[in-house]
């Protein structure tokens, strides 16, 4: 894969930031949601933790501006334009449905354990757009 300098990383982190509603969201900030069981909250830090710690930004908790779009995102890494849904209590069926709720832009993974994300086992729900 293409290696971006650090200026062109930036603006891809903001081209893809663009699409969310930053007035609840920050980036690199892991926001709590106390609908969402413990070991939902846990896995979500964990990925999180693992972004950061390989340089990559995220935001969790991610709403997005256009209306039309309505579901909010477990986690959105900027530098690879994904979001992240945690499956815990999700099913699949569930996760594919609430995906069509997210800018096509975006490509969309399922976690259901820790090392389906540390071992790059998540399952692709779908493939987004490629950003110019």
């Amino acid at each position: 894969m293409f290696k971006m300098n650090e200026e062109d990383l930036m603006k891809f982190r903001n081209k893809c930031s663009s699409y969310v509603s930053l007035i609840h969201s920050k980036r690199n900030v892991v926001n709590l949601n106390v609908h969402n069981s413990i070991k939902h909250e846990q896995m979500k830090f964990r990925i999180c933790y693992h972004l950061k710690s390989i340089g990559k930004e995220y935001i969790t908790e991610a709403r997005f501006r256009d209306n039309n779009f309505s579901s909010i995102a477990d986690i959105i890494c900027l530098d690879d334009c994904t979001i992240i849904e945690i499956m815990v209590t999700e099913t699949e069926e569930q996760l594919e449905w609430k995906s069509r709720k997210f800018p096509p832009v975006f490509e969309v993974h399922a976690v259901k354990y820790w090392d389906d994300y540390f071992q790059g086992r998540s399952k692709i729900i779908r493939k987004g757009d490629i950003l110019g």
